[in-house]
């Protein structure tokens, strides 16, 4: 009993000072990401519309794409919409955002494609509701993610070597695969603190992510001849980053608690 009450002293005590280390930080955001349109492969071979005006926004964006190109009809699209905090609120430490979402939109075209096409996204913080005085110079000026998809012809006759049967469950998923290096966590120091973003994938409505935890997400596709319309969802997750003093007492904790395993192992011996 006295060896269970030392070890949760010790455990309690290095939660407690890690807890009492991770400052409150409010952030506000706001997220700008379309599709560049130097980027596309094969070239020539995707439409590019809504071009993103903003200032905050990356050079020749567009929130929209659609291929085959014109003159096909109907095409199938890609759309992308950014969030920001008046939209859904402020970061805290610990809080999950999604900051973009890309809609869908799959019908019946002539023939399967793998087209490829690089996402470029500014993610801007700033210390007041009104997303005036900018945090600007901690964050790069913007972050680029490669999305590859395949595209089958949608009419219930999927050729195997252009994208099986899908894990949606439907009769020609397609298969939209991000590069990871796109998602890597993004460290910065505000105030004194270290924080990190950590960036996430989830499928959104008629999409499943297969394999679990991976970087692929099929859409739903079930019924011959239907638009059928799927989304996939950006996500940012706000945490502390511990200090070295901080982690440095965590080993001495986790020391403690193996010395005080090992006595009670030594003294049960004994006996």
């Amino acid at each position: 009993m006295k060896i269970n009450l030392v070890r949760s002293i010790i455990a309690g005590g290095v939660l407690t000072l890690i807890a009492g280390q991770a400052s409150a930080v409010t952030l506000y955001w706001d997220q700008f990401a379309g599709f560049n349109d130097n980027s596309e492969i094969p070239a020539n071979s995707i439409d590019f519309s809504g071009q993103l005006t903003d200032p905050k926004a990356p050079a020749n964006v567009y929130s929209d794409v659609a291929w085959l190109p014109a003159p096909s009809s109907p095409q199938s699209t890609l759309n992308i919409q950014g969030f920001d905090s008046g939209v859904l609120g402020a970061f805290d430490v610990g809080v999950t955002h999604i900051i973009s979402t890309l809609t869908a939109t799959n019908n019946v075209i002539p023939s399967g494609y793998t087209y490829s096409v690089d996402i470029d996204a500014n993610l801007g913080f700033y210390s007041d509701a009104a997303r005036t005085l900018s945090l600007g110079g901690i964050f790069p000026d913007f972050n680029t993610i490669n999305i590859t998809y395949l595209e089958t012809v949608n009419d219930g006759v999927c050729e195997p070597d252009n994208n099986p049967t899908g894990p949606a469950g439907g009769n020609c998923d397609d298969l939209y695969t991000f590069a990871l290096g796109g998602f890597d966590a993004l460290e910065f120091n505000y105030l004194g603190q270290d924080y990190a973003l950590l960036f996430d994938i989830l499928p959104g409505a008629g999409a499943v992510r297969f394999p679990a935890g991976g970087n692929q997400i099929w859409t739903l596709e079930p019924d011959v001849g239907d638009s059928n319309i799927s989304q996939l969802h950006v996500t940012a997750t706000l945490v502390t980053v511990p200090e070295p003093a901080t982690l440095a007492l965590m080993g001495l904790g986790l020391a403690g608690l193996g010395f005080a395993s090992r006595r009670r192992r030594l003294t049960g011996m004994a006996a």
